[in-house]
């Protein structure tokens, strides 16, 4: 099972993994937005796509899990791909 949980724990949104093909995530414009991923129960597999919104300081933490490769590619002033396996 998938879950996406907001800022208190509760959960916002939950799937069965398997139905899920990807993720997209849409932050507040002139808001300062995080998103935690957490990968302590391991990788998923299924592409995350956060847009932090136009405005603001957004952040993105990655926490927990073990992997072999990780890469990150630039793609502007504030927006660029990561690559985890």
């Amino acid at each position: 099972m998938l879950h996406l949980m907001g800022a208190k724990g509760v959960v916002l949104e939950a799937a069965p993994l398997e139905e899920v093909t990807e993720i997209v995530i849409n932050g507040a414009a002139g808001v300062n937005d995080t998103l935690i991923v957490d990968f302590r129960n391991g990788l998923i597999g299924i592409p995350i796509t956060w847009r932090g919104g136009d405005g603001g300081f957004d952040t993105l933490v990655i926490e927990g899990g073990s992997f072999t490769n990780s890469r990150y590619i630039a793609e502007g002033p504030d927006s660029g791909t990561i690559h985890m396996d």
